[in-house]
């Protein structure tokens, strides 16, 4: 589990670049994961093979929900307000989307009279109801109050120089556009 903190760590420095940001991913990460495993034992799912390779599964479900708000409020523009509104207009559908899809996926395991099956379904559920909890509700009121301010350098910034568009008045249109 050190390994893939760690990794989780590595991965949100080379994609966001905001060590606050990043900060705040691993922390929201670590909260999904403590709050699986406090409900797998809720759940009669006890620690072995395959419910530790599930939970290494979850630290990957959890990256996704968490990194893909994080890095659309680093990329947004205007005060830590609007980008985190921005953050949610843009990658919150898809990750309910993405969310109700796995769980469709997996609603099946539920009904199976293997050990296995039931203990996967059991750990991906917490995960996606965690994972949603912490990517659509905390992290985003987390970063309006604590991410990086609105004078932080976007990442467009850091491609090079900026470039102004000279916008066209009325009598510079053409009357017909070209066939």
């Amino acid at each position: 589990m050190v390994l893939a903190i760690a990794s989780i760590i590595f991965a949100s420095f080379l994609l966001i670049p905001s060590v606050t940001c990043c900060i705040w991913v691993t922390i929201a990460v670590v909260s999904i994961l403590i709050g699986v495993v406090g409900y797998m034992t809720f759940w009669d799912v006890n620690l072995h093979s395959m419910s530790l390779l599930t939970l290494i599964l979850s630290v990957g479900f959890s990256v996704d929900y968490t990194i893909h708000i994080t890095s659309a409020f680093v990329s947004a523009r205007g005060t830590r307000r609007d980008r985190v509104i921005h953050a949610l207009y843009s990658v919150g559908m898809p990750i309910v989307q993405g969310s109700l899809s796995t769980m469709f996926a997996i609603f099946l395991f539920a009904f199976s009279s293997h050990y296995a099956f039931r203990v996967f379904f059991k750990s991906l559920t917490l995960v996606i109801l965690f994972g949603i909890a912490h990517g659509l509700v905390f992290l985003p009121v987390i970063l309006s109050v604590l991410g990086p301010s609105h004078a932080d350098k976007s990442p467009v910034e850091y491609m090079g120089p900026k470039t102004k568009v000279k916008p066209y008045d009325d009598d510079e249109l053409p009357d017909e556009l070209p066939s």
